[in-house]
């Protein structure tokens, strides 16, 4: 009977599809009518179905390969958090029976390879039995090592899984559905397994000598070379340690690297997952088992995280769209400036590949935007959870710098053609020239404007609603049929990494095509991936509408000053605007029915115009404008 329902669920999803064409393929002003279609959400689904096989086979292929969970949370995260925001519990159900087979993949194991295990006189690798079997994903692919745990990708993957399981410890009982509370059920004792085991740390003994090592956590940076004073740091910590000597800058001085002292993605992903898993257990005791280590989590570990991340945060001064000042956030600004990754931060030639004498470096780098959009789930979930924690970040004044930062600084004002700097900080130089020994690889000046579509930035709206008119113009850009966009689109979003032309051996732009729209269930598996992402993510705000409205400005203007076009967006219909020169003579005078208007004011001399919008509620904004 399911797979009756769900063919016809299919045939109905295509039908709708079909009228939807129109709608979703074509220039919008605005989301309203786009985000109020039930066909566009059907579209969603849609797209999800025919990208399901996909992510299947990577969490099949997750027990040779950890790295395919990592792919598994960057590709569907936001298509979750969508779910549950919308309310929509078929596509939940159907994601998280999804996940439910990763489970499947988990290893058993009462040994545990621990790399450059402390003290010096002992291996690099060092095998230590754990008194008792814990579950775990273990990398398979590598010959030498074939039981090391991949904690990046892990974490990353159970961040996720946490973020599920919080949501429908929201839920009110009589909606939730019996996955969900089989999602939980499996879920709950393996997040609680892995938090334990790297927070807390186990009791580890060394079979061959019988020594036995206590609160041992699989955290180092004797890779790096780390050093205080010129000592190692210590070796197998756990996360809370880690953290304590994160707070202190204590993981590197004198000849360490920066990076030594950096929060990692990891990191991260491992505060959001026992912030979800714990506040989803304050919510609802009878759904989530108590973690075995709540009290030491509320009072200790969470505590500390929140204090090392606010310890991170630098405050940036910047202008919004209508020249006015804001405060905006760069997280762990420069602790990654001298990374290999960042060698080339510093140039900004686009067109030609750089060598070893265009080493340049940028003081003060933030993370790369790609890597940034962690920020969006994990700072989301602090957001959610502060409450319930008794926490002091973020709060929504926090959420909002952020975003700041992204639609002020790293968005290159450009609604036609628009661009992203590659870090966060706003500098656009070279990044990760090189990496992994990959012959003339490389991502150059803007390169990672991608990740503006696939990062679920647009998630952000509702903290900042000029959030919006970025993501409307990328839907624009992405579905225009004009020529020039659809070169820009190609240069910059399709040929979006350099690489080595096998032929010549010469760097080269790896061309793809991401965004093709012949037919919505014939996409190719590079739009899958891009659209799984960015359609949810510009719909996600169930009532986005009394964002705009409970806005201080009813009608804003920007940028300012502009030499090109003249952005004018309002909440309600604008059905005229005037404008005029400092003498008072008429330069324009036009009536319109829209909510978004463009001017092209290139034609007009430089200087101070008066500019009068009136609206379709009668509301008149009347703003001197600088060209």
């Amino acid at each position: 009977m399911r797979k009756i329902n769900n063919i016809f669920r299919k045939i109905i999803i295509f039908l709708i599809v079909i009228s939807l064409k129109q709608v979703s393929f074509s220039q919008i002003s605005s989301f309203d009518d786009l985000c109020q279609n039930p066909a566009f959400h059907d579209t969603i689904a849609l797209i999800w179905d025919n990208y399901k096989p996909f992510i299947e086979g990577k969490i099949k292929n997750s027990q040779e390969d950890t790295y395919n969970l990592y792919d598994v949370q960057i590709s569907t995260n936001i298509l979750l958090k969508y779910a549950f925001n919308k309310k929509k519990y078929f596509l939940v159900d159907d994601l998280l029976n999804t996940f439910l087979k990763a489970a499947l993949t988990l290893d058993t194991l009462q040994t545990y390879r621990f790399i450059y295990f402390y003290p010096e006189n002992i291996p690099k690798e060092s095998v230590m039995n754990m008194g008792k079997p814990y579950s775990m994903w273990i990398d398979g692919t590598s010959k030498i090592n074939p039981t090391e745990e991949d904690i990046l990708s892990s974490s990353q993957f159970l961040s996720m899984v946490s973020e599920a399981i919080f949501e429908i410890a929201m839920i009110k009982k009589t909606e939730r559905t019996q996955t969900m509370t089989d999602f939980v059920k499996k879920y709950s004792p393996i997040l609680d397994s892995h938090y334990e085991r790297w927070i807390k740390g186990i009791n580890v003994k060394n079979p061959k000598t019988g020594e036995i090592f206590t609160n041992v956590g699989p955290f180092q940076k004797r890779a790096w070379g780390c050093k205080m004073n010129t000592v190692y740091i210590p070796s197998h910590m756990t996360h809370l340690t880690l953290l304590q000597y994160l707070l202190s800058n204590n993981c590197g001085n004198n000849d360490s690297k920066s990076y030594c002292n950096a929060i990692l993605d990891s990191d991260l992903f491992i505060i959001e997952g026992v912030s979800n898993l714990v506040a989803a257990y304050l919510t609802d005791s009878s759904l989530v088992s108590a973690p075995k280590n709540i009290t030491f989590y509320r009072n200790r570990y969470l505590p500390l995280a929140n204090k090392l991340i606010i310890s991170r945060l630098s405050v940036t001064n910047l202008k919004n769209f209508e020249g006015n000042d804001v405060k905006a956030y760069v997280f762990d600004k420069g602790k990654f400036d001298d990374h290999p990754d960042y060698s080339y931060s510093g140039y900004t030639n686009a067109n030609k590949y750089p060598t070893i004498k265009n080493i340049t470096k940028v003081k003060g780098n933030g993370w790369d935007i790609s890597h940034a959009r962690r920020y969006v789930s994990v700072f989301e979930s602090l957001y959610e959870t502060r409450d319930i924690l008794n926490l002091k970040f973020p709060d929504s004044t926090d959420m909002s710098k952020f975003a700041n930062q992204f639609i002020y600084k790293i968005f290159n004002n450009n609604f036609d053609y628009p661009l992203f700097s590659n870090f966060y900080d706003g500098s656009n130089g070279w990044f990760r020239v090189g990496y992994s020994n990959r012959r003339n690889f490389g991502y150059g000046p803007y390169d990672m404007s991608m990740s503006a579509i696939t990062g679920g930035y647009g998630i952000w709206s509702k903290y900042n609603s000029d959030m919006q008119l970025i993501m409307i113009s990328l839907y624009n850009m992405i579905h225009s049929t004009d020529s020039t966009v659809k070169i820009h689109l190609n240069n910059h979003y399709e040929k979006y990494v350099w690489t080595n032309n096998k032929i010549t051996n010469k760097p080269q732009r790896e061309q793809a095509y991401y965004f093709e729209f012949d037919s919505i269930s014939s996409l190719n598996l590079a739009t899958q991936n891009a659209l799984i992402s960015f359609y949810p993510s510009i719909c996600f705000n169930e009532n986005f509408e009394n964002y705009l409205l409970q806005r201080t400005e009813n009608v804003i203007v920007y940028p300012y000053p502009t030499s090109d076009i003249l952005y004018i967006s309002s909440r309600n219909k604008i059905t005229e605007i005037y404008i005029s020169d400092i003498l008072g003579n008429k330069i324009l005078s036009k009536k319109y029915n829209e909510v978004f208007i463009k001017l092209d004011v290139s034609k007009y001399s430089k200087g101070f115009y008066f500019l009068a919008v009136k609206t379709s509620e009668g509301i008149i904004l009347k703003k001197v404008i600088l060209i």
